[in-house]
């Protein structure tokens, strides 16, 4: 028998989903994702069966499902999941980051297939060129920057931070066990939600007058630049002989970067003020790959370096190749919008963003499995962009909960992640490219998806 006729003895694909033996092992999954599998399947059987025609002959259409069914049940490897980012969250949250400008992912490939080097710098030289400082340094993370940071310049002393400042470094990451773990006794300054200059001063004078190692000062600035500003902080370190370090971290690098926020500060600027070292996170508003860059006064960013080399914290040579890539795009910041996908998203007009949502809210309501969907402008959630709305499609889905239909979107093949609130699943297009429009509805609502051209005119807006 040969292997098309063997194969024809088989159920078609629509009869293969509803087996109740194949129902059992995909029902984890969408329908629309379980017939991908199925069909998959199915062609690596033919394939067997084109290579293996004659000792397969005598198996019984039983025994063809049984296989269909053991490659579905096999785990798969590990690869990542490809996910659609609809919480509205550009930055930060539990993202690692945003997407890669095409110029990185390049030169991490050409890194990756060729010898490494042992000791990444071109993203330390970049960074220091684009933040015009006289130094800057690498770190495997943001939080690892911070660490090596303070073990450098205040271990075995204090460092003083605003009591309103003291939110998480990362989701789970408080810095006053940063703090610990780098030998450095933390000191809340101020008040629960303000401090001025009186209070660092106070602080200061008290560190001294205990007679232990000068204090650190550490300031953690925002887009909105709430607390002292640097520029006083930096004036009264120099004063009293003391390092000033900010933690920029989710700033925009520079004060020409394209700012979606009143007003917004820079790490670039706030290096000029007068700081020994700025923080910087490369998977913030740089848009980079994890890391974290410290840039800054020389004495200051070698005793970091020096840090980092002895606790094993430096970048990998591949994020330090798209680092060094994704900072020289910011050399040309009118460009940015076109060439770097962080910023194609900060820059969507929330008109285009009402256009998608409206479209796809029609598509999500004709489907049956659910009972409502409506667009709807929201407050933008994401940091940075504090003053800028947004448009979403809230979604109330039929025959179950919105918080369960949430819990199935992350398991969906294209992990879909969205808010749930007010009865409602929400899907902010913020942080959605136009071409994700279409899985985006497969995914909520497979049977939607089958309008090719109206998809096409959806991702094409």
């Amino acid at each position: 028998m040969q292997g098309p006729e063997f194969l024809s003895q088989l159920p078609s694909i629509d009869e293969l989903l509803d087996n109740p033996r194949i129902k059992a092992a995909v029902d984890r999954w969408s329908r629309t994702t379980a017939a991908a599998r199925v069909r998959s399947a199915v062609t690596t059987l033919s394939a067997e069966v084109s290579r293996r025609a004659e000792s397969l002959q005598n198996l019984a259409p039983t025994e063809l499902l049984e296989r269909i069914i053991r490659q579905l049940e096999q785990p798969r490897s590990a690869l990542p999941t490809r996910v659609i980012n609809a919480s509205g969250w550009l930055i930060g949250d539990e993202w690692s980051g945003p997407p890669l400008a095409s110029v990185a992912i390049e030169a991490a490939s050409a890194d990756a297939e060729s010898f490494r080097f042992g000791r990444p710098h071109a993203a330390a030289e970049a960074a220091a060129g684009l933040l015009r400082v006289e130094r800057a340094c690498v770190a495997s993370s943001h939080v690892a920057a911070v660490s090596a940071t303070l073990e450098a310049l205040a271990g075995g002393g204090a460092c003083l931070v605003a009591r309103s400042e003291m939110s998480q470094l990362a989701p789970g990451v408080r810095l006053d066990e940063i703090c610990r773990r780098a030998g450095v006794r933390l000191r809340e300054v101020g008040a629960t939600d303000s401090a001025d200059l009186d209070d660092y001063r106070r602080a200061i004078d008290e560190e001294s007058a205990a007679g232990g190692p000068a204090p650190l000062v550490l300031r953690r600035a925002t887009a909105g630049q709430v607390g002292v500003a640097v520029e006083e902080l930096a004036g009264l370190a120099r004063e009293r002989g003391l390092r000033l370090v900010v933690d920029a971290a989710w700033l925009r690098p520079l004060d020409d970067t394209p700012s979606y926020t009143e007003g917004a500060a820079s790490a670039g600027g706030l290096a000029a003020k007068g700081a020994d070292a700025v923080i910087l996170d490369a998977a913030g508003l740089m848009g980079g790959p994890v890391a974290g860059v410290v840039a800054g006064k020389t004495a200051a960013i070698e005793a970091v370096h020096e840090r980092l080399v002895s606790r094993g914290d430096q970048v990998a040579s591949l994020a330090d190749a798209a680092l060094a890539a994704t900072i020289g795009l910011f050399r040309q910041p009118a460009t940015l919008r076109f060439v770097h996908p962080l910023y194609q998203l900060l820059d969507t007009p929330v008109e285009n963003l009402q256009t998608r949502a409206e479209r796809i809210a029609g598509r999500l309501a004709a489907s049956e499995r659910i009972e409502s969907a409506e667009a709807q402008q929201v407050a933008s959630v994401c940091p940075a962009m504090c003053e800028s709305p947004s448009w979403a499609v809230r979604v109330v889905p039929a025959g179950t909960t919105p918080e369960a239909l949430a819990g199935r979107l992350r398991k969906h093949d294209a992990a879909v992640h969205a808010r749930v609130g007010g009865g409602a699943l929400w899907l902010d297009l913020r942080a959605v490219p136009p071409r994700e429009d279409s899985p985006l509805v497969a995914a909520v609502a497979p049977e939607s998806s089958s309008g090719a051209a109206e998809g096409a005119a959806v991702a094409g807006s």
